[in-house]
């Protein structure tokens, strides 16, 4: 049995193989080691009588790396029925509803369904009348109950019954699912077709000299179905996000104001903002005769439906739909900028914007192999960077040696350099290759990079590292200017950092009243970060905030030492001192 079986389930769903399984995540150690270690073996001695006031430290226990499989393996043979259903519980504790998905796709106007009753069933059998004709009800049931816990051998009893009668019935369950999922997905293309009749034919189109460069690269012998995936990853790697609108949109809306911005679009002239890309997409696939259902319309003014409406760009987002023979696309290159295709395609070359919306398993499968096979072409006819070569190279070289912060800091900047493109597509790979690079541990403690603006709005980084903790040792910080133009990188002395920051030369692009890497300390680090440059120009500590002594050398462990065992000499003395004039009075 894997620990999986010892975890709280959440609310929200991740998608397996086009199958919505519940979420599961770790279950935290609340007990200390020591007590957990010790309630166990309490239990041990008595033979195993075990109550639920056990049954926290015994999922801890059997879920925590620091015991010995042996006694685990013991102990599980004495965890009865009561246990069981106290995993289940566990299950239903922290959530309310359950999403419904058909194949794993929302179906609209059906959200969920009650987690009590599906506990309900599971435990008693009981299905209200409504859901006994509703074959969502059951197909929900049966994804709900892919997760380990129903499988295992923890689990409960009274509820084998239900999921037997579950399996009975699976083949009947699946096929009416396709049937449905057939059924939905020609309503979903009756309401795009709808869409389409209705949207205003476009006014401006991309450049002939772009589009040549991009049509002309699709190989012999796609479909159009490939097609459409290749000009959508080749836009991906022609353009980038524009990173004074990602640093300040309101400053910069001017910019992007006129939809004509499109036809002057290019390869030197290639930044763009979400409703740009997704305007220009659709102009290219409506070219090769791709049917397209944009959501851009409420970007135009409705004066000419060529100007884009100031009040739109904070609060909608752009993206597309396309139909190929049948199958229904999603595109989104700039879901969320930093994690988006627009910047991530370009080194991990797995795309995460685009993907089926069918319902029917079928069609889902044919959308897959044929963006397998795209990006399988494209990783072959070029030689591209990639994350994935990165991560085994860290791995390699761990293995070699033990890499501390200084070590790490080197590789880190080394591979920022190498990266071959810039601005906001360097940000987001930085932000990847961070978690390449430094635990979570360290990423929390040790180290930070947060993207900065100065007054004209041109980005920048400010990297923050401390080898020892950002809490506990905010002297020890160590603050880097990184140019995401030129890649250069230049150290900072903290004085400079606040400074920066107090006269607001300096402001972070998402949270502007935060020091980087005081954040998450808010209010205390910042006035320790104060004190320090205070006390720098008094020149009582140098620029890395170490205690300067009376000769002018940094010597803050020989100092604190010093201190302390001069305050123990003079107890030592003042109690030796007492006893000796008692014992002279006396």
């Amino acid at each position: 049995m894997t620990q999986d079986i010892f975890m709280d389930l959440k609310e929200d769903f991740l998608m397996d193989n086009d199958t919505f399984t519940p979420l599961i995540s770790s279950l935290g150690v609340k007990n200390a080691p020591s007590a957990v270690n010790q309630r166990i073996k309490d239990l041990e001695r008595n033979g195993y009588t075990i109550t639920e006031n056990d049954f926290q430290y015994i999922d801890s226990f059997l879920n925590s790396s620091f015991f010995e499989e042996d006694r685990k393996e013991d102990l599980k043979k004495h965890l009865g029925e009561s246990y069981k259903k106290h995993l289940l519980d566990k299950i239903f504790n922290n959530i309310s509803f359950v999403p419904i998905r058909l194949n794993g796709v929302p179906i609209k106007n059906k959200n969920s369904i009650p987690s009590q009753e599906i506990k309900d069933f599971l435990v008693n059998g009981t299905i209200s009348e409504k859901s006994q004709k509703d074959i969502m009800f059951y197909s929900t049931l049966l994804d709900f109950c892919q997760s380990q816990y129903f499988t295992s051998e923890f689990c409960y009893e009274k509820i084998k019954p239900q999921l037997q009668y579950l399996e009975k019935i699976k083949p009947y369950i699946l096929e009416q699912r396709e049937l449905l999922a057939s059924e939905k997905d020609q309503e979903y293309l009756d309401s795009m077709k709808k869409e389409r009749t209705n949207q205003l034919e476009k006014k401006h189109h991309i450049n002939s000299r772009l589009k040549q460069q991009i049509l002309s690269k699709i190989p012999e012998g796609f479909n159009q179905l490939e097609k459409s995936i290749f000009i959508y990853l080749k836009m991906c790697d022609c353009f980038s996000y524009d990173p004074k609108f990602y640093a300040s949109a309101v400053n910069h809306m001017l910019e992007h104001e006129s939809v004509s911005n499109i036809e002057r679009l290019s390869k030197e002239n290639s930044e763009v903002v979400c409703f740009e890309f997704t305007y220009a997409l659709s102009d290219l696939l409506t070219s090769i005769g791709v049917d397209c259902v944009d959501n851009i319309s409420y970007f135009l003014s409705s004066i000419g439906e060529t100007e884009t409406s100031h009040d739109t760009f904070d609060s909608n987002h752009a993206n597309l739909k396309f139909v190929v023979d049948d199958t229904i696309v999603f595109a989104d290159s700039t879901r969320s900028v930093l994690g988006g295709d627009l910047s991530e395609w370009k080194y991990t070359k797995k795309p995460s914007g685009i993907r089926c919306e069918n319902y029917s398993l079928e069609k889902r499968e044919n959308f897959n192999n044929a963006l397998s096979k795209v990006v399988d072409y494209i990783n072959q006819q070029e030689e591209r960077f990639h994350i994935k070569a990165i991560k085994e190279e860290y791995e390699e070289r761990e293995e070699q040696k033990h890499l501390d912060m200084h070590d790490k800091m080197l590789f880190f900047y080394e591979k920022v350099v190498q990266f071959p493109y810039d601005e906001v597509d360097l940000l987001e790979f930085i932000y990847r290759l961070k978690e390449v690079v430094f635990t979570k541990e360290e990423l929390s403690e040790n180290f930070s990079a947060i993207p900065i603006k100065n007054a004209a709005d041109e980005m920048n980084l400010i990297i923050s590292a401390n080898k020892t903790s950002f809490n506990y040792s905010p002297y020890d910080t160590q603050y880097y200017f990184l140019d995401i133009k030129t890649k250069q990188i230049e150290k900072q002395q903290p004085k400079e950092v606040v400074k920066n920051f107090k006269d607001r030369s300096l402001t972070t692009v998402e949270q502007a009243d935060n020091i980087p890497a005081l954040q998450r300390n808010s209010n205390y680090l910042k006035e320790q970060a104060e004190r320090m440059v205070e006390e720098m120009v008094k020149g009582n500590i140098d620029v890395n905030g170490n205690i300067i002594n009376q000769q002018g050398n940094p010597n803050v462990q020989m100092r604190g030492f010093t201190e302390k065992w001069l305050l123990c000499l003079l107890i030592l003395f003042s109690g030796i001192t007492m006893i000796l004039i008692k014992i002279l009075i006396g």
